[in-house]
């Protein structure tokens, strides 16, 4: 018999024993009934008055119900009882009509209403409080505490859940955590999940590996699988999405419900494709502002910011968004070759780690091409240069220089035209120079093979002439 039962016990004893006193005060003749074994106390109330062949022995203290040590033999619990009718058990000061100064053993459960409110078993490890768990388990090593939680379980283990229907339905489910009203309400044979906050992965049933933090975290998942959900409303609308990961008010998949391999990474990030990482969220998004993303920068002063000296990064490629759909009051840039001309590249060494580079200097690019340089908040100090948005301007300089280079080949072609007229026109004179020095030789030789043949050769054309 447990201790409680005890006292229920002693209780009735007393009630009956003190009955039967007061029948004994008030006739004489029945005090003097040899059949009646009864105990009365005298008028001061602090010791009992014997009665020949019937009265037990012993003693009493007033308020303490008597404890029979005999069946003649009366002495004093620890049961007392004040004028309220009080019961207390181990104290003289009771404040409610059963109060118990010490420990209370039970061995199976404790009832309130007539309902189960604590109930525990050492050997299977179970523990059940506050109207929680069931007296039919089979499973092992649970622990739930608030109306209805693991109510249901059949087989179940290392179960916890803590809150006012959390894991209620859970039948088989294994290994799962709920904290919070109705958290992980609806699993049945899911296993490994953590749900905690208010209605945290209360649709889940079947589903597997996924944590929720927050109230509402994964509400409407049902049999999505390794999922991650950080912060009210987080991944809510996902169902049979998996291997998602949400960190942030309303972060997760917006109104998706199955995607799978995503992140959305703060207030209201919404990844919409299979395999997105998202980070931040929109003015329209979140009703505020576009976030900056720093990568070791406490305060990104950009939609992303990098540790100023933090190493150079690597990738495939880099694409800009650059449609004329995005575009307008679109213009050909003019004189570029001039300004490419007024800029200066160097090559430099980092004062912060001593890398030697090469570029050029932001300050000297701001004198020629402000819409290429960055500033600090004042305005003034130049901070960083657009590199890639260069090219526009180098593509233009070099078709300047093409264009010039064109109209000099022009140029040269056509003195190269006129240079081969007059070396043709050369090569003429030459042949004529040629022709007449050659005649002219002729005549010397001529001349040089006599005078005489000389002079008839004169007359003759003298009379010739003569003649016409």
């Amino acid at each position: 018999m447990n201790k409680l039962s005890k006292v229920t016990l002693l209780l009735a004893l007393s009630v009956a024993s003190f009955s039967v006193y007061s029948v004994a005060q008030d006739s004489q003749e029945r005090l003097a009934t040899k059949h009646v074994i009864e105990g009365t106390y005298n008028k001061d109330g602090n010791s009992p008055v014997a009665h020949a062949d019937s009265a037990p022995t012993g003693g009493g203290t007033k308020d303490y119900i008597p404890l029979w040590l005999s069946s003649t033999k009366v002495g004093i619990s620890n049961i007392y009882q004040n004028s309220s009718g009080d019961i207390g058990v181990g104290t003289t000061t009771p404040a409610y009509p059963l109060d118990v100064n010490g420990d209370v053993n039970t061995a199976t459960s404790f009832r309130v209403g007539g309902i189960q409110i604590a109930l525990g078993n050492w050997s299977v490890g179970n523990a059940f409080l506050g109207f929680s768990g069931n007296e039919t388990t089979t499973g092992t090593n649970n622990t739930s505490l608030g109306k209805s939680a693991l109510n249901q379980n059949t087989s179940g283990i290392e179960n916890t859940a803590t809150g006012a229907y959390a894991l209620t339905v859970n039948t088989q489910g294994e290994a799962n955590t709920a904290d919070g009203y109705a958290a992980l309400y609806s699993n049945t044979t899911g296993t490994n999940s953590t749900a905690i906050g208010t209605f945290a992965l209360a649709n889940s049933t079947t589903a597997t590996d996924n944590t929720a933090v927050g109230l509402n975290a994964l509400l409407y998942n049902t049999t999505g699988t390794g999922n991650t959900a950080l912060g009210v409303d987080a991944l809510l609308n996902n169902t049979t999405g998996s291997s998602n990961i949400a960190i942030g008010i309303n972060a997760g998949t917006g109104t998706n419900t199955g995607l799978n391999n995503t992140t959305a990474i703060g207030y209201y990030a919404t990844a919409s494709e299979n395999n997105a990482i998202v980070l931040g969220s929109t003015a329209a998004q979140n009703g505020a502002a576009n976030n900056f993303v720093g990568i070791d920068v406490g305060s990104p002063t950009n939609i992303l910011t990098v540790l100023q000296g933090g190493g150079p990064a690597i990738a495939d490629s880099w694409s800009t968004y650059s449609s004329r759909r995005w575009k307008t009051n679109i213009q050909t840039l003019h004189g570029a070759l001039e300004k490419v001309e007024r800029l200066r590249g160097v090559s430099y060494d980092l004062k912060a780690n001593g890398q030697h580079e090469v570029g050029v200097i932001a300050e000297e690019v701001g004198e020629v091409v402000p819409e290429l340089v960055t500033y600090e908040a004042n305005g003034k100090d130049a901070r960083g240069v657009d590199y890639s948005r260069l090219t526009a301007l180098l593509i233009e300089a070099t078709k300047e220089q093409q264009a010039q280079i064109r109209h000099q080949q022009e140029l040269i072609r056509a003195q190269q035209a006129e240079i081969r007229a007059a070396q043709t026109q050369n090569a003429a004179q030459q042949a004529q120079i040629t022709q007449l020095a050659s005649q002219i030789h002729t005549i010397q030789v001529s001349l040089s093979t006599g005078q005489q043949r000389g002079i008839a050769v004169r007359t003759a054309s003298v009379t010739t002439a003569a003649r016409q």
